[in-house]
């Protein structure tokens, strides 16, 4: 398995940790916005864009927890990474009911793209600051 010693080749892990929390926290939000206000789907695809949102701020929640205080938190990273799994199950959902429906254009596969790899990455870099914290233990 792969384990990363910085996040994004300069930044150490635990802030990279608490970087991605506020950037899920933000995303989730931003992206409930954008949905409401820019694009029209119908209300199945909206709900379950929500799910995922909502999924994605708890993911972000426990995630800022772990990192504010590893030392007593580090139990909570596992969840995360659980949590964060169950909220890229749903967003490949959506995206395979968006593209069953006909209604995925350019710019939304290649934000799907994105998405789906920045997601993976960052999984992985919590599991790498989960492995050196229990490695220290």
């Amino acid at each position: 398995m792969i384990i990363l010693r910085k996040f994004c080749c300069c930044v150490p892990l635990r802030q990279g940790c608490l970087i991605l929390g506020y950037y899920y926290i933000i995303l989730g939000f931003l992206n409930v916005y954008f949905m409401m206000i820019y694009l029209d789907f119908c209300a199945r695809l909206k709900k379950l864009w929500f799910l995922h949102d909502e999924v994605s701020i708890i993911a972000g929640v426990l995630l800022l927890a772990s990192s504010h205080n590893p030392e007593n938190l580090t139990f909570l990273l596992p969840i995360h990474m659980f949590v964060k799994l169950a909220a890229l199950i749903i967003e490949l959902i959506f995206y395979l009911l968006l593209a069953s429906s006909n209604d995925l254009n350019t710019i939304t596969a290649i934000y799907s793209f994105i998405s789906i790899f920045a997601t993976v990455y960052c999984l992985l870099v919590v599991f790498s600051f989960f492995q050196i914290l229990d490695q220290q233990s």
